[in-house]
């Protein structure tokens, strides 16, 4: 019970007195003033560039609405062995190409072949790079690993493609319609 008193006694002197540090410190806060700036409204309404060395002004890029028509995210074809997992478009000058992630949903590495076909407004094809001479564009094979990705591209050579339609066959066999669509007329 000794020991205890007197570690209590101790306890309490060391807790009521100040820090030692406590004259370091200055005692008066930081006021607001010094940490305030001001930027002119200009600047985000005109936006400079500095290309060859002028002060032209850009105008604002403009969002790109695309067309519903085309393959969207989640197509399956194979018999869900290939499903369509990401779809990133590109219009640049009227120039229009994509990018399709393509998953393996089975277990096991799968080979697949595939094309895009392009369509403009009127719903007319148009030339892709993967096109041959025939007019038609040209069976392209990918290798997807088990449960893995891979990415097919293709970009349209004529201006004013606004859709695009993903076609995939597995073994060279059929038409490479999408699940649940019917035959290609």
């Amino acid at each position: 019970m000794r020991h205890y008193v007197w570690f209590a006694a101790v306890l309490a002197a060391g807790c009521g007195g100040g820090s030692a540090l406590d004259d370091e410190y200055p005692t008066e806060q930081p006021s607001s003033t010094d940490t305030q700036f001001t930027v002119d409204p200009s600047i985000y309404e005109n936006p400079h560039t500095s290309e060859l060395g002028t002060n032209r002004t850009r105008g604002i890029a403009k969002t790109i609405d695309w067309q519903k028509t085309g393959t969207e995210t989640g197509t399956a074809y194979c018999a869900g062995a290939a499903v369509v997992d990401q779809v990133l478009r590109d219009d640049a000058e009227n120039f229009y190409g994509v990018r399709i992630r393509l998953k393996n949903t089975k277990s096991g590495a799968q080979a697949f072949q595939w094309r895009i076909y392009f369509f403009n407004i009127k719903g007319e094809a148009m030339l892709g790079f993967n096109h041959d001479e025939k007019e038609a564009p040209s069976w392209k094979s990918v290798h997807v690993d088990s449960l893995g990705y891979a990415t097919v591209t293709d970009s349209c050579r004529l201006r004013g493609a606004v859709s695009f339609r993903l076609f995939v066959r597995q073994g060279g066999n059929g038409d490479g319609m999408p699940d649940g669509f019917g035959k290609r007329p």
